[in-house]
């Protein structure tokens, strides 16, 4: 069977196609031989696909051409790492326009408390405080009073623990006199004012009378001392102490997420779309021209379709797609595989498992197969397709073989080797592979 070699790209193109699959090059034959595949092939092919050019290493990502021909390049925008590497980019700024967006309306819909809490509490007298039918000065909802006197209802709001039955006194209500007036405060447990007090002066939340203060506060006061009856404003102050510290920690949280976000989509859009600045396209160079390397890759997906769930274990490559970036392990590389499953129960109730493949290899690093469409036996078939592709790779999991990679994590990995070299002399293997 003859070829075509593509002039622009240097992609091999059956001798039937006219036009290159990768660039769209108009082609004409040459009456180069290709490789033909053994029938005893591993993941051969029914369908019509492209052979790795003359003088290559295809096994190890590796090419090496003639100065007259020219080098395999990426397709930077239908290739699969072109759409990989936009889709990361895509989902990063998604990421970023929402969590900006929500603070920024966060900041705006809670606007009024991030004011006060800022610049605190405004004084009001006593004549715009008895005036006031409702809160119409939005930004002085904290407020500063002075009362002529305050005095202790004895009434405390008490919190009990459900799972060990304490109790907690959380707040106690005090009842101020402003002018000829009555007003409720809410105040810390442990306040210093005490009954009787004069010229008591407080910062607090002004807010209208809920119906617990209604009800539970102001109904039994009544039915101790008719006399007050119609005395209370149907307003209160929150005296309480921390008003403003969740306001420092979403200010303080806030501007660091919007910070680092803007940074963040400010370097994607700059290199919105250009593979080259990739960090999985630049950690191929150890396999080779990160260019060609990856034109193989793609080569490789388009012939190899299927994927479990983000998950694709091609001829020479294990791909792992995330929502902002993506893995690239060479499996020659891989040295250790096996499947780790996780119990979770919430209270001692079991929840589910979850399943991951979990790889190690030769440069002593380690990454994991992960996503919520991994069950057991899809965790089992990954670990068979890298087995067959790889078959002097350890399988399974024992606590000795984990003792000696964290002890000798060297030997571990000459021993694989050894078994590579063995393996890869063995007739048959290189039948397979051709």
């Amino acid at each position: 069977m003859k070829s075509i070699r593509c002039p622009e790209c240097g992609l091999q193109n059956w001798e039937t196609s006219e036009w290159c699959k990768r660039c769209k090059t108009m082609l004409k034959s040459t009456g180069q031989t290709t490789f033909a595949k053994s029938s005893t092939a591993r993941n051969a092919s029914n369908d019509a696909t492209e052979v790795p050019p003359p003088n290559s290493d295809y096994k190890n990502g590796r090419t090496s051409y003639d100065n007259s021909t020219k080098k395999l390049y990426c397709d930077e925008v239908n290739g699969f790492f072109a759409k990989s590497v936009r889709n990361c980019q895509r989902n990063m700024l998604i990421v970023c326009f929402g969590i900006i967006t929500a603070f920024v309306g966060g900041f705006l819909l809670n606007s009024v408390y991030l004011y006060n809490a800022v610049f605190g509490a405004v004084t009001v007298n006593q004549t715009d405080l008895l005036n006031v039918n409702n809160k119409t000065k939005l930004l002085e909802s904290y407020i500063r009073i002075t009362a002529e006197e305050a005095y202790d209802t004895g009434i405390e709001y008490i919190e009990t623990s459900r799972k060990y039955g304490t109790e907690t006194v959380k707040y106690k209500y005090l009842a101020l006199q402003v002018g000829d007036k009555m007003m409720l405060a809410k105040v810390d447990p442990n306040s210093t004012i005490v009954d009787g007090a004069t010229n008591v002066t407080l910062d607090g939340e002004f807010k209208g009378l809920g119906s617990d203060e209604t009800n539970k506060i102001l109904t039994p006061i009544y039915a101790k001392q008719p006399e007050l009856r119609g005395e209370f404003l149907p307003y209160m102050i929150d005296a309480r102490s921390g008003y403003a510290n969740w306001a420092y920690v979403w200010l303080l949280v806030g501007v660091i997420l919007i910070a680092i976000c803007c940074g963040v989509s400010n370097s994607v859009l700059q290199n919105y779309g250009n593979i080259q600045a990739n960090s999985c396209l630049k950690s191929l160079s150890k396999h080779g021209n990160p260019n060609e390397v990856a034109a193989m890759i793609d080569d490789e997906v388009s012939r190899n379709q299927s994927a479990t769930g983000s998950i694709y274990i091609l001829p020479n490559w294990i791909l792992k797609k995330g929502s902002f970036s993506m893995t690239a392990q060479h499996v020659e590389d891989v040295v250790w595989v096996y499947q780790k499953t996780t119990k979770h129960s919430v209270n001692f109730i079991p929840t589910g498992k979850t399943h991951e493949v979990v790889l190690y290899g030769s440069n002593k690093s380690s990454f994991s197969l992960t996503g919520t469409f991994l069950n057991e036996q899809k965790a089992n078939d990954l670990i068979d397709k890298i087995y067959n592709r790889a078959p002097w790779i350890i399988v399974g999991f024992d606590n000795d073989l984990l003792k000696t990679w964290n002890s000798n994590a060297e030997g571990f990995i000459q021993a694989v080797e050894e078994r590579k070299v063995s393996i890869k002399n063995d007739q048959n293997f290189q039948t397979a592979r051709s």
